[in-house]
């Protein structure tokens, strides 16, 4: 099997609020050769069981043992997702996060044409009250 382009790395916790339309905006994306890595630290909500709902081969799922992120917040979470990524980019959502549907594409685009070493997209933003 050929390696993912990008590799998208999410580390998890207690987002079951938003882990769905984080998921689905992802895998919608109109760039599809990349593999999602959801890294669940310890939730203790139904965040793990709403990801492992998603019947999709691009997705692999981390369940730690131990919570990592605490004090320490998503990064070194994030690492244990790094230590997986295959893919030749690598990609960091957050676990609520969603997408455009061209965002993987765009910013794809943007590291090839430019030779650029890091793409940080902060074009769009949308916040919820409560």
């Amino acid at each position: 099997m050929n390696e993912p382009k990008i590799s998208v790395i999410i580390p998890m916790y207690n987002a079951e609020n938003f882990i769905k339309p984080a998921l689905e905006s992802l895998l919608t994306q109109t760039f599809t050769d990349f593999e999602a890595i959801l890294i669940d630290d310890c939730s203790t909500d139904r965040t793990l069981e709403i990801a492992k709902s998603f019947d999709d081969r691009r997705i692999k799922i981390i369940e730690l043992e131990k919570n990592l992120g605490g004090e320490n917040g998503p990064g070194v979470v994030r690492n244990v997702g790094l230590d997986r990524a295959s893919g030749e980019y690598v990609y960091s959502m957050d676990d609520d996060d969603v997408l455009m549907p061209d965002a993987l594409q765009t910013m794809l685009n943007a590291a090839v044409e430019t030779g650029a070493d890091v793409v940080i997209n902060t074009r769009n933003f949308l916040v919820a009250n409560n």
